[in-house]
């Protein structure tokens, strides 16, 4: 009879993980593929410094395969009741939130998105869950499938899975700012520029790819203030040591520009007005050195540059006449 209960208890068993697993593999797969994509082909270009690419679907299946055989590993131990089999899962999903977690800082430096702090926290929970768990054991009846059992499994999977999306990047911008890079890269500029639109959560480089799009649509003086401009003329350009990506746009943006900042150059409006009075100065740069003394308020500047590239005339962008009519009633 115990022998009878044994074997129905290691079904059981195997039953609640194997639901946990499939929930688990659910949730990693459109974790990565569907939210964390973009952040996970940063980390690949930072991390391997620029000589491997990520493969969405890929990158997807082989991590939540490989997160599995961590969790089939761990199993192993069988220190887990059938009513905390979900437990198995925390070092996965430790992990799952690791890699996502990880941000540009400096050039090909990256940091981590969550804290120690938090970490720390994180274990300490985990551990102190494990120790009741252990010091619970099933009943006599646990080789019979409860309602009871399967509700504390999930709710165990349910917090391990927020703990996976407090712990992985949920920065707005920098999301924002990896799509839309990917999106000029492939030449959607327009589609590019609806990402984020309607939020106000963006960064100098978000700005800085908003306006090359608008740049290429050639909208950028009709378009550039329906975007948050919270950086002034130097949200125009990249920072310098912001300037490794995952797709290299910023060598697309000083193309199209004519040129490349130089050192001793301090500021996006510097190295624009310098480059402007450059013969390889594309029309691009004068439509961006406009917008940078609208974006300064030197309405003056403006004026007196705005002849040199267009005709006055019904004809000028937006912004342009804009400027024009407030520098009038001046």
């Amino acid at each position: 009879m115990q022998k009878h209960e044994s074997i129905q208890i290691k079904k059981t068993a195997r039953l609640m993980i194997g639901v946990c697993g499939i929930l688990f593999c659910l949730f990693s797969f459109s974790f990565l593929y569907g939210m964390q994509s973009d952040v996970l082909s940063m980390s690949q270009h930072l991390l391997s410094k620029g000589s491997t690419t990520y493969s969405n679907i890929w990158g997807a299946t082989i991590i939540t395969s490989l997160l599995m055989l961590i969790v089939i590993l761990f199993r192993r131990a069988r220190i887990f009741a059938i009513h905390s089999q979900a437990l198995y899962f925390f070092p996965s999903c430790l992990i799952l939130g690791l890699i996502t977690c990880i941000v540009q800082d400096r050039g090909w430096d990256y940091t981590f998105h969550v804290s120690w702090i938090s970490l720390t926290i994180y274990i300490l929970l985990y551990l102190f869950v494990v120790w009741i768990s252990l010091h619970y054991p099933d009943t006599r009846n646990s080789a019979k499938i409860s309602l009871s059992q399967m509700r504390i499994n999930l709710i165990l999977l349910a917090l391990q899975f927020y703990m996976v999306g407090s712990i992985g990047n949920s920065n707005d911008a920098y999301h924002y700012e990896l799509k839309t890079e990917n999106l000029i890269m492939e030449g959607e500029n327009s589609t590019a520029l609806t990402i984020g639109k309607k939020s106000l959560a963006t960064n100098r480089n978000l700005t800085a790819l908003r306006v090359f799009a608008l740049s290429r649509m050639g909208e950028l003086g009709n378009k550039l203030f329906e975007y948050p401009q919270e950086y002034g003329s130097n949200g125009l350009l990249p920072n310098t040591y912001d300037s490794i990506s995952a797709y290299n746009w910023t060598q697309q943006l000083y193309k199209h520009l004519g040129g490349y900042p130089g050192k001793g150059i301090s500021t996006a409006k510097q190295f624009l007005e310098i480059l402007s009075r450059h013969d390889n100065a594309r029309p691009a740069t004068h439509d961006y050195l406009l917008c940078a003394y609208l974006l300064d308020k030197e309405l003056d500047k403006f004026v007196m540059k705005l002849p040199t590239f267009y005709t006055i005339n019904d004809s000028l962008p937006a912004h342009y006449k804009e400027a024009l009519i407030i520098y009038s009633q001046e």
